[in-house]
Parts: C-alpha cells; sequence; structure tokens
C-alpha cells in the first residue's frame, strides 16, 4: 500500500493501490510524481507518454487505477491520454468497484474491477468466465468477444484485471493488449 501524507493528520491520506497506462504497470511513478502535498491527484493526460513512455506507439491509450481516501472504500479512475487534466482528491467519488459477483470457492482470489478499454466491464458473465479461468489455472484471452462487447469502437484496446487474494490486502494486476494476448494470473 502505497500512502502518500497530507498537510495535517485530519487530512484524508489518498493511497494509490494499483495503476497502469495501456500494458504498463505505473504506480509507484504515479505515486510518487503526481500526488501533491494535500493528497490530491492531478493527472496531465496529454503527458502520459512522456510520464510513462509510449508502450504502444500510434495507438490511443487508456490508464487505470484503483485509489482510496483514508475514510472511504476503493474506487476505480478510467482514463484516456489526450482529454486534458484529471483530478482526485480525497473527497471525490470514482466508480465503485467490487460490486460484481463473489468468486467461486475454488478461487483464491477476488476480481475486484475489470477495465476494458475506457470502460469498466460490468457484465457477470465475463466476471464468472475469468474467475473460472483463475481456477483452472489459465490464461484469459483479450477480444471484444471475451470481454462482452466493443468497448471503445475501431480502437484496440487493453484490458486491465484488477484482483486480490485472499488474506492479503495488495491488489495485484493482470494486463494484455487485445488481438491475441491473454490475460495471466499470479495466485
Amino acid at each position: 500500500m502505497a500512502s502518500v501524507p497530507g498537510p495535517s493528520p485530519s487530512s484524508p491520506l489518498l493511497n494509490i493501490w494499483a495503476a497502469t497506462y495501456t500494458t504498463t504497470v505505473a504506480m509507484e511513478r504515479i505515486t510518487l510524481a503526481l500526488i501533491k502535498p494535500d493528497s490530491s491527484l492531478w493527472i496531465e493526460t496529454d503527458k502520459f507518454n512522456d510520464a510513462f513512455g509510449d508502450p504502444w506507439p500510434g495507438k490511443p491509450k487508456s490508464s487505470a487505477m484503483v485509489y482510496q481516501s483514508m475514510f472511504r472504500p476503493p474506487q476505480l479512475l478510467i482514463s484516456s491520454e489526450r482529454i486534458g487534466q484529471v483530478s482526485v482528491v480525497p473527497e471525490s467519488s470514482g466508480l465503485a468497484i467490487d460490486t460484481m459477483p463473489p468468486p467461486p470457492d475454488a478461487v483464491n482470489a477476488r476480481i475486484q474491477a475489470i477495465v476494458y478499454g475506457r470502460h469498466e466491464v460490468c457484465n457477470s458473465d465475463v466476471y464468472n468466465k475469468i474467475y473460472q479461468a483463475m481456477a483452472d489455472n489459465q490464461e484469459y484471452p483479450v477480444s471484444n468477444e471475451s470481454l462482452g462487447g466493443d468497448t471503445w469502437p475501431g480502437i484496440s484496446k487493453t484490458c486491465t484485471v484488477f484482483y486480490t487474494i485472499q488474506r492479503a490486502e495488495r491488489f495485484r494486476v493482470a494486463v494484455a493488449r487485445q488481438h491475441g494476448s491473454f490475460l495471466k494470473f499470479y495466485l
């Protein structure tokens, strides 16, 4: 867990649990470079490639982050490059996570959120198929068909699955590109 101190003990802290920019897991760089002393996070999406490199040259890219203010449950922020400034302040509200079906007993993990392109996947069939892949120790294909539809028409996308292992606080990330790539889960 990455904690960033606020200006006073009574200020809510902003924790970044996990973050990706396309297929790059970027939590440490976001935590160290972008969180302000007042526990706010201002992201210049026009400068993503400057900050994180260009992991997929010539393609529109998205980012996803699970964050938490001290007194709120973890939340999801999804963004894409070149949309201007995006901010997260301790009092802001993002997308709720961990709202889909619980895992079957055979799986030692819980999916907290699935992001495909610029959208959260909220399809229980997709969750159940990914849980089955986890239970079988199999990779999961990244495609419009396997993830419930085309969430960003005409654009090649990445899929990010944020998940936790039972009895562990740390978020894990599985991320892969569309068109022949597979998500791999480490349980």
